[in-house]
């Protein structure tokens, strides 16, 4: 007899996200850890509505103070009088005094239950504020390790969701066919925010370029700064190219870069800055399969298995013999890109982590 039964398993409760950013599109956390993250997410779960507010908490700060205050009412009307959304969603939200008020008030009130999210160590030039957001907040969301220790010393919940790639935009680049010969070393970053590690490569290449010149360097972010470019000089023109910034909407516009790299670098100063870096030039390296060569310090430490899926390296010493190991020894990078990209997909790709967000806004009652 057939089965006549018609009944379905029930819908997903819809949800609607209220989303605080620090910045717009152009800012780096904002970008992956709530505009891309709400794109990737509503794509696969469409009962989810991720709604974002505009302007930024820091776009906000940079008006007059009568506009700070005409934006923090509209937010206000938002928030308190009859709000249509579902939970609140704080992504680093604390460059505005008047939003922050508002925000710290909604959690107090527990107007509608709150995500509190932030990707490096804000804590230690606004560790009131933070330690006010994680205290009050529902759940705290943290992209690396040692923000998840601090986070857990005052949340209700902290969870660990890492900045993300979307893995599909990396997958087409073919790696299987590693070649010796001059490799490619790439760096990809905002230059003037980084001079010390660039000061730092520059020498560990000057020391490298004195006992092989079969390398390339790739160096994406060098804002048209002048004293950027001018530390890579002693390479040859015919063996560097510096690009002083690419406009990228998403990672696809950044893959025809990263499939020029052999090997990825991120050196980084021992600091407790740098200890709550999320790991993501590394993250976006091995996603795209080149051998990575990075600092022990931060996510680094926890992303890199030292010797399988990259290497670790601290002083200069350790920096120019790996990139000789990995310069000459092209099956060795063949095998930590296919162990790296496959630890990218698993663990920090926006396909593997978008269900754990799913599952922490899911308990959360509907207005």
């Amino acid at each position: 007899m057939a089965n006549t039964d018609t009944s379905q398993a029930p819908a997903p409760r819809g949800r609607t996200v209220l989303v605080f950013t620090a910045g717009d599109y152009t800012t780096a956390s904002s970008k992956y850890r709530a505009f891309l993250l709400g794109k990737y997410l509503t794509q696969e779960n469409p009962h989810i509505a991720w709604e974002i507010v505009e302007p930024s908490t820091k776009h906000i700060s940079e008006l007059s103070y009568f506009r700070q205050v005409f934006a923090a009412f509209a937010q206000a009307k938002r928030l308190f009088w009859f709000p249509q959304h579902d939970v609140v969603y704080i992504q680093r939200a604390i460059y505005n005094k008047f939003i922050f008020t508002l925000l710290i008030i909604q959690n107090i009130l527990r107007i509608r239950p709150s995500i509190f999210d932030f990707d490096d160590a804000i804590f230690i030039h606004s560790g009131f504020k933070t330690r006010l957001f994680i205290k009050t907040s529902s759940a705290t969301v943290v992209g690396s390790h040692h923000l998840e220790t601090y986070a857990k010393r005052y949340a209700k919940r902290a969870i660990l969701i890492p900045t993300c790639v979307r893995y599909a935009d990396y997958a087409y680049i073919d790696r299987s066919r590693q070649e010796s010969g001059d490799v490619t070393i790439g760096w990809l970053g905002d230059g003037p925010a980084y001079l010390p590690e660039l000061h730092f490569l520059a020498q560990v290449l000057r020391d490298l370029n004195a006992r092989t010149q079969n390398f390339r360097l790739l160096l994406i972010g060098a804002r048209a700064r002048p004293e950027i470019t001018q530390l890579f000089d002693f390479i040859p023109e015919e063996r560097r190219e510096i690009v002083d910034y690419v406009d990228a909407t998403t990672d696809a516009d950044l893959v025809p870069y990263f499939s020029k790299m052999d090997i990825g670098v991120m050196p980084l100063q021992a600091n407790e800055w740098n200890k709550g870096k999320c790991a993501f030039k590394a993250v976006q390296y091995m996603a795209s399969g080149a051998a990575v060569l990075a600092s022990p310090v931060g996510e680094n430490s926890f992303l890199i298995d030292d010797l399988k899926t990259g290497i670790l390296a601290s002083t200069k010493g350790e920096w120019v013999a790996s990139l000789l190991e990995l310069i000459e020894n092209a099956s060795l990078r063949q095998s930590f890109s296919a162990a790296a990209r496959e630890h990218i997909r698993q663990r920090y790709s926006f396909e593997s982590q978008i269900p754990t967000l799913v599952t922490l806004l899911d308990p959360f009652p509907r207005s």
